[in-house]
């Protein structure tokens, strides 16, 4: 179906609220899987089949350009380089927001820190978490997100599109500490994308920053296996205490960061690549 360009914001809004319902009511019976499914099967076929076939098929039923709406283009080695290590540096700024939020949830409402899903906890081979959270996770999250859905907004608002394609991606996250550290990392990936107009470079600031994450399930797992050993040994932590002292580390170590961070966006550009001119107040 041939659809008119203002109509697609909304239709593309009423997919991503579609996802978010669906991700929710899946994510509250996680724990009640069926015996012969397995939990990393599951695990993947969540992000396949919830976000990027989503992705996919609204792309088709609008018959939108596949290549110009994913923004399949060509990224040179030098610009994806930097893209990398923007994810890899954005990490730590990821874990300062987290620790933010989780230490006021602390104080506020302790009974929301529950919210935070466990993999390890379910038993997930630490393999498979890492591969999705580094690979597949990226790969179905910006297909939707730095793709179609900001593809459909920058046509509207042009660069602004950056902010609610970042908000909307943060939302989908299930872990109340993870929100503000993915509205960020939604703006980096949503403006690399935007100058170098390829979604790869999306994709490997995003596995950038999970390829870290997915490494610390490692440090998880191998913590899990001596937990009762350090649990006798270890003194009872001040929980309040503990998260500000992570609050204030990670917030150093951010703050320094920002400089290469700053550096590093203001360069990443696809000197190569024509972009139309877009009226910022275009409805």
């Amino acid at each position: 179906m041939k659809l008119n360009d203002k109509k697609l914001p909304l239709l593309a809004t009423c997919a991503y609220l579609l996802v978010l319902l669906l991700s929710r009511s899946i994510s509250s019976g996680s724990s009640d899987l069926p015996g012969w499914l397995d939990p990393a099967v599951a695990m993947i076929a969540a992000q396949v089949v919830l976000i990027l076939v989503p992705a996919l098929l609204f792309v088709w039923l609008t018959k939108l350009p596949v290549q110009e709406t994913l923004r399949l283009h060509r990224l040179g080695l030098r610009q994806a380089v930097k893209c990398l290590l923007l994810g890899f540096i954005s990490w730590p700024i990821f874990t300062f927001l987290g620790s933010v939020t989780t230490y006021l949830l602390a104080l506020l409402w302790p009974e929301k820190l529950s919210a935070t899903t466990d993999a390890v906890g379910q038993g997930i081979s630490p393999w498979i978490i890492f591969v999705t959270i580094s690979l597949i996770t990226p790969i179905c999250e910006e297909v939707f997100f730095r793709g179609m859905l900001l593809s459909v907004y920058e046509k509207h608002i042009g660069l602004r599109a950056i902010l609610p394609v970042g908000i909307l991606f943060a939302l989908l996250h299930l872990g109340y500490d993870q929100v503000l550290g993915a509205a960020y990392i939604g703006f980096v990936a949503g403006w690399v994308v935007y100058q170098t107009r390829s979604l790869w470079a999306g994709m490997l600031v995003h596995s950038g920053c999970n390829l870290v994450s997915g490494l610390m399930v490692f440090a998880l797992s191998l913590a899990a296996s001596v937990q009762e050993t350090a649990a006798q040994a270890t003194p009872e932590i001040d929980l309040s205490a503990a998260l500000l002292v992570s609050v204030l580390v990670w917030g150093i170590v951010g703050l320094i960061l920002m400089i290469p961070t700053t550096l590093l966006l203001r360069s990443v550009k696809n000197r190569n690549f024509r972009r139309e001119q877009h009226m910022l107040g275009a409805c």
